[in-house]
């Protein structure tokens, strides 16, 4: 097969640029941005993203497995209230025996930087600076940038996630559909308390923390609010008034806020999309958030990126034509992240509760 395009060069680009090298298959991956920067998020790779990771090359699955935090044989992450009151329990310390695959927790910079230094080790071209606005596909697939050259391929996959250049003029569906609650990313200290992380849920305000080391987490502060509230704040002042929203709860749970950077703050804006059927058309396919944008309460939007990469480029080694290779992908695909999008969504809003009554069931169901 001649070279495939890929619009967006984030872990799902890049999963599939290595997946595609490894079945001697060219890749072009076109990343808007100039530069990759670090930012203050971090994500778990669940068994079956790590799976994933594996099915690319077992050297890289271990490379990020050391990169990461893999929870020991005595491990308790808790499900608690926002004054610390238990609510229950969980541990992933036999996640690999059961299934296969550890649960990892890491930076996302440090997972991206290990998938970019393999890509381009495979022999990927990464071109960054170079932002997809178009396409065109008549004989042949062309991307067009937005400096107005044409980069000509057998295949355009639209990676570029959930406001995707590609899926707009695939679909022309629109905006992605906001959820009611924005997302402020950091990383701070790890609590002496929770050494395992935690979730801790208050009324229209949910705090996660997963360790990334063994003197860091990475969180998560989900907060009930009007769109475009928060992202819309400086990072020193979203800091200010998420400590403000949090002056009442437990101070261990507080801390990992209070101690992180706010120079490394991420704020998004929680938005997902009714699952869809149709992923190709044409030369074209999309992958990764760009298919399946979903809420991150389920804590599967990278480990099913992987995973579409993974399966692209199986069925695109192996299917007797390009346009069956899409067919049996997105046959496989969407069925099973369209299952996800929805739980995801319902986990978001019994979650984000903010009635007495509708706080009290929630914290009875956890």
């Amino acid at each position: 097969m001649d070279k495939v395009l890929i619009a967006g060069g984030g872990i799902g680009g890049l999963a599939l640029g290595i997946a595609l090298r490894r079945r001697d298959i060219d890749a072009v991956v076109f990343e808007r941005a100039r530069e990759y920067r670090d930012g203050g998020s971090g994500l778990v790779l669940a068994p079956n993203g790590m799976k994933a990771v594996a099915a690319l090359d077992s050297g890289i699955a271990a490379e990020v497995r050391a990169a990461g935090v893999v929870p020991g044989p005595r491990h308790r992450s808790r499900f608690v209230t926002a004054t610390g009151r238990t609510l229950s329990t969980v541990s992933f310390a036999d996640m690999e025996r059961a299934w296969g695959a550890p649960v990892v927790s890491l930076r996302r910079a440090t997972l991206h930087d290990i998938l970019l230094r393999h890509a381009r080790r495979a022999g990927v071209d990464v071109r960054t600076g170079a932002a997809l606005t178009a396409y065109a596909d008549r004989h042949r697939v062309a991307a067009i940038l937005a400096d107005g050259t044409r980069h000509d391929g057998a295949l355009l996959v639209g990676a570029d996630g959930y406001r995707s250049a590609v899926r707009r003029q695939l679909l022309g569906d629109g905006e992605p559909t906001y959820r009611g609650y924005t997302a402020v990313r950091g990383i701070g200290p790890t609590p002496a308390a929770y050494p395992d992380g935690f979730i801790a849920y208050g009324s229209g305000l949910i705090l996660f923390a997963s360790p990334v080391d063994l003197q860091q987490v990475y969180w998560v502060a989900s907060i009930t609010a009007p769109r475009d509230t928060w992202p819309a704040k400086d990072p020193q002042q979203a800091h200010r008034d998420l400590l403000a929203l949090l002056r009442d709860w437990q101070p261990e749970l507080r801390s990992v806020v209070a101690g992180a950077d706010p120079a490394g703050y991420v704020l998004t804006d929680v938005c997902d999309r009714d699952p869809t059927a149709t992923w190709h058309r044409g030369r074209v396919v999309l992958l990764g958030d760009a298919a399946h944008p979903m809420t991150y309460t389920m804590g599967q939007g990278a480990n099913t990126t992987l995973e579409d990469a993974v399966t692209l480029a199986h069925h695109l080694a192996t299917a007797p034509s390009p346009q069956e290779a899409l067919a049996r992908y997105t046959a496989e695909r969407a069925p099973r992240t369209a299952k996800i999008v929805k739980q995801a969504r319902t986990m978001g809003s019994i979650g984000h509760a903010r009635h007495p009554a509708s706080v009290w069931l929630r914290d009875r169901m956890m």
